[in-house]
């Protein structure tokens, strides 16, 4: 049976453990909401762009032989499932398309491939943390292959408690401009299809830093999920410890 020092040791170090658990609860509700706002702000910037591309742009139809896969995960735990099932749907993707190569953004991701031996190479690691489109840019810029089929895997949150795997085509063609018909209404000044290919550049570029934000926020919500539970259970242990 423990000592009363004893006991008393462990009600300091669950007190303890729970005013850094709540802070880094409260933490992580502030960075919530903020994501959340960013979300819904370049959501409602890419509507417009869509509209204005839709059915303008045209693809090589060969076959690309070369595919590969951006991989958006997380670079530390603390986040229950949000890594694990973003994860386990890459490798089911993986066996339908063998020779698949892996391009990470963030170390989870990229530890979780290399242990499994896939052809994988680390992008960045800052830029999943630090959502910054001109970073983001910067790197899409560096990573895309015009010669390969791009596809584009990534969390969403599709609410505070549910957090969902999404993989998309992002290039040649993304999956939400295919089979658009075009708007003839829309007129484009200097020329459609000069004007069209640069806005589709800058479109790719946005739709990255898109998905780099819904990952981001997917992040915080499995995170905050986890805090919440942890917050909870040390307040139960603070109260089988406390006398009455």
């Amino acid at each position: 049976m423990a000592s009363l020092l004893q006991e008393r040791t462990r009600l300091r170090t669950a007190r303890s453990l729970n005013s850094i658990l709540s802070a880094m609860q409260v933490v992580t509700v502030v960075r919530l909401q903020k994501a959340k706002r960013r979300v819904a702000q370049v959501e409602a910037y890419l509507a417009p762009l869509k509209k204005i591309l839709q059915g303008r742009i045209e693809t090589d139809p060969s076959v690309r032989r070369k595919k590969q896969l951006i991989v958006l995960s997380s670079n530390r735990g603390l986040c229950g499932s949000f890594n694990s099932n973003l994860l386990a749907r890459v490798e089911e993707f993986s066996r339908e398309r063998p020779g698949l190569e892996f391009i990470a953004f963030g170390r989870r991701g990229f530890d979780y491939l290399r242990r499994r031996k896939f052809t994988v190479r680390l992008a960045d690691e800052v830029v999943v943390d630090k959502v910054d489109f001109k970073r983001a840019e910067a790197q899409l810029t560096q990573t895309l292959d015009p010669t390969a089929e791009i596809y584009l895997a990534y969390n969403e949150a599709t609410s505070v408690v549910s957090v969902k795997p999404h993989l998309v085509r992002f290039y040649p063609l993304p999956e939400e401009l295919a089979g658009a018909v075009r708007l003839d209404e829309t007129i484009l000044e200097p020329g459609p299809e000069r004007l069209s290919r640069e806005i589709f550049e800058h479109f790719l570029a946005a739709r990255f830093f898109q998905a780099l934000l819904q990952s981001h926020l997917g992040e915080l919500s499995a995170r905050l999920l986890v805090l919440n539970s942890a917050v909870e259970n040390s307040r139960d242990l603070i109260t089988d410890l406390t006398l009455t």
